[in-house]
């Protein structure tokens, strides 16, 4: 997509941390299959398995070529300071950012509705991104298996159940198209070793159109992430 006033300082962000991510991915042993069914141009949802807090996220931004933004999860901060510099940044770069429900327990009411509030937020940001023929990264798992920031949720082998959101920004953006989605799954498998081995595995994009049944395009998807990480 090309850059205008408008849109110059998420390009701009995109390739700083395109060009951190080729450095930092150098850390792992990476090995790729099925790149080719990222479209190159055009709306495109990425939905990737979400293991590691950092390394999928890294990996994913130096494979893929071209501009890229993603949903970001703020709620790993505390409400404060850091918190809102994170949205602003979050902003400035373009990406979508959210609270994600917790693992466990509620929100008290003041953090309920401020998740509501960033959730129908993010979904219009979401939608503009894929109607304008970018290209957005989303983990639907929400949470990854390794995480500094959070106590164990689950074991090595398991996923979460996916989250709506995906699906649901996915066909929003294609009634306002007329025109199907395509949804790329990404599986992710890591084998630990002196250096981390990652495979990453893109599979054959799911469609998305205007009149299509969320929950089973939600679960087509599911479990082409689940196949392609090898679980």
């Amino acid at each position: 997509m090309a850059s205008g006033p408008d849109n110059a300082l998420p390009h701009v962000a995109w390739l700083s941390l395109r060009a951190f991510c080729r450095l930092a991915v150098c850390g792992i042993d990476l090995h790729v299959t099925g790149l080719e069914h990222v479209p190159t141009r055009g709306p495109v949802v990425l939905a990737a398995r979400h293991y590691h807090y950092t390394y999928d996220g890294i990996a994913i931004y130096a494979l893929i070529r071209r501009e890229l933004r993603a949903v970001a999860a703020l709620d790993w901060l505390p409400p404060g300071r850091l918190r809102g510099l994170l949205r602003t940044a979050c902003q400035a770069a373009g990406w979508p950012s959210v609270l994600r429900e917790p693992l466990r327990g509620m929100n008290d009411r003041e953090t309920e509705r401020e998740r509501r509030l960033l959730l129908l937020q993010a979904s219009r940001e979401a939608v503009d991104l894929l109607r304008a023929g970018n290209a957005l990264l989303i983990f639907p798992e929400a949470y990854p298996v390794v995480d500094p920031h959070i106590s164990h949720c689950r074991a090595e082998g398991e996923m979460l159940p996916f989250q709506p959101g995906t699906a649901r920004f996915a066909v929003l953006a294609a009634r306002g198209l007329s025109a199907s989605i395509p949804v790329v799954p990404i599986g992710l498998r890591y084998t630990r070793g002196r250096r981390w081995r990652l495979d990453v595995a893109f599979g054959e994009p799911v469609l998305i159109g205007p009149e299509s049944d969320l929950d089973e395009r939600l679960a087509t998807l599911e479990s082409s992430v689940r196949r392609l990480s090898g679980l």
